[in-house]
């Protein structure tokens, strides 16, 4: 999953979090759970790997002592006793992460720190917020404020 979402999916489990491999090149994080225990979600920006009896994916696993980035290390580094991550606690987590973020209108990101870009308001029934992350937010504005110039 995106960084933002893991980030706090990661603080909501705490030390109930089992080994958590991080990717910064790519942005991810990547949990290690009982093959099958997350095959039925439907989470948006949550790729679950391996879910596929058909799929074949490939992670790549860190050294043991590599807790740093920037490429492929251990997030949370594993441990005899630290190894899966509950599948349950870790849905919840990621639901709770998810509520507690935006989805860039433009690069299609979650970012834990939206702004609203464009409001629409509904004649008929509720309007909504476009959101962007902070670094799409100007390019975005400019886009739009040259459309509604013409």
């Amino acid at each position: 999953m995106t960084e933002p979402v893991g980030a706090l999916a990661l603080e909501a489990l705490g030390d109930g979090s089992g080994a958590v491999i991080a990717d910064l090149y790519g942005r991810s994080l990547y949990w290690l759970v009982t093959p099958g225990s997350a095959a039925d979600w439907r989470l948006p920006h949550v790729s679950m790997l391996g879910a596929k009896a058909h799929e074949v994916t490939y992670v790549g696993v860190p050294p043991a002592g590599c807790v740093r980035g920037p490429g492929v290390h251990w997030r949370v580094p594993y441990a005899r006793d630290r190894y899966l991550t509950d599948p349950d606690r870790l849905h919840r987590a990621l639901l709770s992460a998810l509520t507690r973020t935006q989805v860039c209108r433009r690069c299609d990101t979650p970012t834990t720190e939206p702004v609203p870009v464009h409001v629409t308001h509904g004649a008929s029934g509720p309007g909504h917020t476009l959101y962007a992350c902070p670094p799409c937010a100007p390019l975005y504005s400019v886009r739009h404020q040259a459309v509604r110039s013409r």
